[in-house]
C-alpha cells in the first residue's frame, strides 16, 4: 500500500513540475498567447441570407467538410422550435444545409420525418460521409454529401431501455 501511495505522488509531483517548467504554461502564466492559438474575427455577413424565406429554428449541431463547407443540422422537424412569428414569416428550412466558404447555401436536403428527432450534432467520417444524431429517438444516421441516406443505427423511436422509451431505465 505504501508502494503504491509513493507512486501516486511521484505521478502527481512529476507532473505538477511538467507544468510548471513547460513554456506553454510559462508563456500563459506570462498572459502571451501561446504560437499555436487562432485569432477569429466575426463576419456579420455570413452565412448570406437564407433562400425562400427559410427559417432554421434551433441549430443542432455544426460541422465542417475536407472542403470548408460548414453543414448545419436545424431542428426545424420539431414543431415547438419554430415560433408562431417564425412559422407566418417564413418556412422550416431543410434540416441539413450547406454553406460554401463565402457564406452561399450549396446544397440542403433532409426530410424531417426520417432524419433524427431533436437532431443534436453532426460529423464528417474519413470517407467524407455526414453522420447525423439525434437525442430524442435512439438513431444515428450516415448519409452521403447529397442527401441520401446510407446507414442507420437503431430504430427509430425504440430505446435500449427496459420499458422501450426515453425516460425509461436502462
Amino acid at each position: 500500500m505504501k508502494a503504491k501511495r509513493r507512486l501516486y505522488g511521484l505521478v502527481i509531483l512529476t507532473t505538477i513540475v511538467v507544468g510548471i517548467w513547460n513554456p506553454l504554461s510559462h508563456n500563459l502564466l506570462r498572459g502571451q498567447a501561446s504560437p499555436m492559438s487562432s485569432k477569429f474575427q466575426v463576419d456579420p455577413f455570413w452565412p448570406k441570407p437564407l433562400p425562400d424565406d427559410w427559417v432554421t429554428g434551433n441549430v443542432g449541431g455544426t460541422c465542417v467538410d475536407a472542403n470548408d463547407h460548414v453543414f448545419i443540422v436545424s431542428r426545424t422537424a420539431d414543431p415547438p422550435n419554430l415560433t408562431a412569428q417564425e412559422k407566418e414569416v417564413g418556412k422550416a428550412a431543410p434540416p441539413v444545409i450547406e454553406f460554401d466558404p463565402e457564406g452561399n447555401v450549396v446544397h440542403s436536403w433532409g426530410d424531417p420525418k426520417v432524419v433524427p428527432s431533436g437532431i443534436h450534432d453532426c460529423y464528417f467520417d474519413y470517407e467524407g460521409n455526414i453522420w447525423i444524431g439525434g437525442n430524442t429517438d435512439a438513431v444515428a444516421q450516415k448519409y452521403s454529401r447529397d442527401g441520401k441516406l446510407l446507414l442507420q443505427i437503431g430504430t427509430k423511436g425504440k430505446f435500449d431501455t427496459s420499458d422501450g422509451t426515453d425516460k425509461g431505465p436502462r
